[in-house]
């Protein structure tokens, strides 16, 4: 139960950092000139509007020590994001379903937002959530997030933005072109 708490801390405070960039009009170019980006491990791609910055940063948990690895573009008052990150800890004591469903919750608080949708999916093998948040002055966060048993390892795709913006065709063409290997 331990690890499915730190693994929805970390969720939250990803969501957070995504909530912080506020919501408004993207000015975003034809999703035909949008550029596939690729993890420097291979492990999680998409297709972003223009280059976005990539950082990584560890971080001390009650687990041990954990690298997030960031990707993300911001437009305007809008942001894309994907992330991974892998638990120091042993596959045998993760309890995955445990850890999708305490993220969802954290990630809900940690903004004083509330989940409008909540929907279990498996996709590239692991099992994963669809999630719509709503948070305060108007901010939405749509992701979908995914854990590989075997890491455990966390993979994250958001868009942060007004509901129209994650509710539209450029969050689905985000999402939509995730790859997890």
């Amino acid at each position: 139960m331990q690890q499915s708490r730190c693994f929805a801390m970390f969720l939250v405070l990803l969501v957070g950092i995504g909530c912080l960039c506020g919501c408004g009009k993207s000015g975003l170019p034809s999703q035909s000139e949008w550029t596939k980006v690729t993890s420097d491990d291979g492990r999680i791609s998409a297709l972003f509007p223009r280059p976005p910055e990539t950082q990584s940063q560890t971080v001390d948990t009650a687990i041990g020590k954990l690298t997030i690895k960031m990707t993300i573009y911001e437009s305007g008052n809008n942001a894309f994001l994907i992330n991974h990150m892998t638990y120091p800890i042993d596959p045998a004591e993760y309890d995955v379903a445990a850890g999708l469903a305490g993220a969802a919750q954290g990630a809900a608080q940690n903004v004083k937002g509330t989940i409008l949708e909540d929907d279990d999916l498996e996709a590239f093998g692991f099992p994963g959530k669809s999630l719509l948040i709503s948070a305060p002055q108007g901010a939405f966060v749509r992701g979908r997030i995914f854990i590989d048993p075997a890491g455990p390892t966390l993979f994250q795709a958001q868009v942060v933005g007004t509901r129209a913006v994650v509710d539209g065709p450029d969050t689905a063409a985000f999402l939509d072109s995730l790859v997890i290997k």
